[in-house]
């Protein structure tokens, strides 16, 4: 990823994936939370605090070591990444009922709501392959159609060319990586 707004967020992608390669799935799901609850307090992770923690699961410091510095766990993340964007995942979370993205998740009642009514049509049942969410290029015409207002290029880690942004009459919002090349 080129720029991110959680500053350690790769290094922990890295964690993550060296500590499910060394320990296999329950460690991989372990780091996950430890990842995620180490970031509600602290901007960056400490070595100490994880070699504590891979230690008390058992995770031995040159195992994880040599498996932080495999290029599949760079293959792996880019994967990951590339899947985002491709999906027009834009922030987290976004949540998604059917593969279709439901807003406005974070008012009370809203999800259970959105549950009870898709339940009331009975639709027929579903599988991984078939929740998918839609492509980005879907998710932006049809954002666009509804007049979905997206996230502008004066926010605060965007960028704007041109006339000033308070005097234009089209906003178009492009998310990427200049790295990819694409």
């Amino acid at each position: 990823v080129s720029r991110g707004i959680h500053p350690d967020a790769c290094k922990a992608s890295h964690i993550v994936e060296a500590a499910g390669l060394v320990g296999g799935p329950g460690a991989f799901w372990h780091m996950s939370k430890w990842c995620f609850d180490y970031f509600s307090r602290a901007a960056m992770i400490e070595s100490d605090e994880l070699y504590a923690e891979l230690s008390e699961i058992g995770i031995d410091q040159s195992s994880f070591d040599h498996a932080m510095n495999l290029a599949a766990i760079d293959g792996w993340i880019e994967h990951d990444v590339e899947e985002g964007h491709d999906l027009g995942l834009s922030v987290t979370p976004m949540v998604f009922i059917n593969g279709v993205e439901f807003r406005r998740w974070q008012r009370d009642g809203n999800l259970t709501i959105a549950v009870d009514a898709i339940l009331k049509r009975a639709p027929a049942p579903m599988n991984a392959e078939l929740d998918r969410p839609a492509t980005a290029l879907q998710k932006l015409v049809a954002d666009w159609r509804e007049g979905q207002r997206l996230p502008d290029l004066a926010s605060p880690w965007g960028y704007w060319f041109g006339a000033d942004p308070s005097e234009a009459k089209a906003t178009v919002t492009l998310y990427g990586c200049y790295a990819s090349g694409r």
